[in-house]
């Protein structure tokens, strides 16, 4: 038998079979990229409205198409629903198993693993005996012990069991500017402006931060002010006003080696000043000026007119002073100007 010429197949091989089978692959390949590409345009989609484990929970609905919101990572916005815990007042429950809105006390920080946790809840008073949690899984989680900060309207929460996901990373308000955006989140997520940076007038307690900042949104009280990174700035309290982060911070370490809160802070009451006239000469001082020594909270030889330049070295700015009062251990050193002159003042606190 004469072999077939090089360029032509094989006798057995069907020319039109080839054909068919050239088509067909070239047809897969077009349906296999079709399928990647609505696959990914699904994934983006997902990411764009719903930057969530969508199998988990509920769904916090992020609408990014206002450009004037600040971003927020997806990675961010998934961790944060692992933080949020759900406070209800069960002597409201009616039917005995339906929570009604008005059960809903707030929605807490968790700051432990072992289930300690923050909430700004004002109205709630040491007589309530009946509150639980329910996390984003949708377990029941008792409250087990409530510790009061009647100043801020914050509460500790100690809930039952001991799993759960506690990465919450403190931010600092120190830094904020008017104007910065930021963001709320009481379950649902809101973009909110940082408001003009208000001083505190008159006289106030060196333990209180001089300055308080407004938030623009829609009612905020109670809701978690957070950054673009994910950090906590601090809690938005009565008509918008933010409760700084590093009130909380200090306490967790007292939360989780006693299970009770620091309320040890001196009571000196004054005004911080930026300087002082010695003859014709007007000087930069930067300080607390004392009025009241009161000796509530820690025992000192503080004398009225003393005016505190440093706790332990660290310059008592204005921005500081409070933070570094309230932080100092138990015994610790005050640099006052006294009559012209540097003076230690000793210090320690007392409940």
């Amino acid at each position: 038998m004469t072999p077939p010429a090089p360029h032509l197949p094989p006798r057995t091989c069907s020319v039109s079979a080839r054909e068919i089978w050239s088509r067909l692959r070239w047809l897969a390949l077009v349906i296999v990229l079709a399928v990647f590409a609505g696959a990914t345009a699904s994934l983006f989609m997902i990411d764009y409205w719903y930057p969530v484990d969508a199998l988990v929970g509920s769904t916090a609905i992020i609408n990014r198409a206002d450009r004037g919101s600040p971003s927020l990572d997806a990675a961010a916005v998934r961790d944060w629903r692992y933080r949020l815990v759900r406070v209800y007042d069960e002597s409201r429950v009616v039917g005995a198993n339906y929570y009604p809105a008005g059960a809903l006390v707030g929605h807490a920080v968790v700051l432990s693993s072992s289930g300690w946790s923050v909430v700004w809840a004002p109205s709630l008073s040491p007589e309530t005996k009946s509150l639980a949690g329910v996390d984003v899984y949708g377990i029941r989680h008792p409250v087990e012990k409530m510790l009061a900060a009647p100043e801020s309207g914050l509460w500790y929460l100690k809930f039952s069991g001991d799993e759960f996901r506690a990465t919450t990373i403190f931010g600092s308000s120190e830094a904020l500017t008017p104007g910065q955006a930021l963001w709320a989140l009481n379950g649902e997520w809101q973009a909110v402006t940082v408001g003009a940076r208000l001083p505190r007038s008159g006289v106030q307690r060196a333990t209180e931060p001089p300055y308080y900042y407004e938030l623009s949104g829609y009612e905020l009280a109670g809701r978690v002010i957070i950054s673009e990174r994910g950090e906590m700035i601090g809690v938005a309290g009565d008509r918008g006003i933010l409760l700084p982060a590093w009130l909380i911070e200090r306490q967790v370490p007292f939360l989780l080696e006693s299970g009770v809160l620091d309320t040890r802070r001196p009571a000196w009451q004054g005004y911080f000043i930026e300087g002082v006239r010695e003859g014709a000469v007007w000087k930069e001082l930067s300080g607390f000026y004392v009025t009241g020594p009161s000796s509530a909270g820690a025992v000192s030889n503080l004398k009225a007119g003393d005016v505190i330049v440093r706790v332990n070295n660290e310059p008592a700015e204005k921005d500081r002073l409070a933070r570094l009062l309230l932080s100092a251990p138990d015994e610790f050193t005050l640099t006052v100007i006294r009559g012209g002159d540097e003076v230690k003042v000793a210090v320690r606190k007392t409940k």
